[in-house]
């Protein structure tokens, strides 16, 4: 987590220079760092109703097989999002071209 939240802080410094490619960064960064304490909560609430409700065994595991699948989502679209930060077109690249500044 501590990774996600460097990243963040590193793509905040960057917004002045690359506005665009700072803000998908930083929701890319966010998704993925309050992706896992919430299905923690998700799992934990789920599973207190669950055991409540008294479900079997198979429908248990088909229901938090569906909670991971929608997680590796969550940590796919993060990741989408710093791919695309890290691909994306730069705002100010005409006028680094123009100060000659190096790609």
């Amino acid at each position: 987590m501590l990774i996600w939240i460097v990243g963040i802080a590193f793509a905040w410094r960057a917004r002045g220079r690359y506005p665009v490619r700072s803000r998908l960064a930083v929701i890319g960064f966010t998704v993925l760092l309050l992706t896992e304490p919430v299905f923690i909560l998700v799992r934990a609430m789920v599973g207190k109703w669950l055991y409540s409700q008294s479900f079997d065994a198979p429908d248990l595991s088909t229901i938090f097989m569906v909670i991971g699948i929608a997680k590796g989502i969550a940590i796919a679209i993060g990741g989408a999002f710093l791919i695309a930060a890290l691909f994306g077109p730069r705002a100010n690249r005409r006028k680094e071209i123009e100060q000659g500044e190096p790609e």
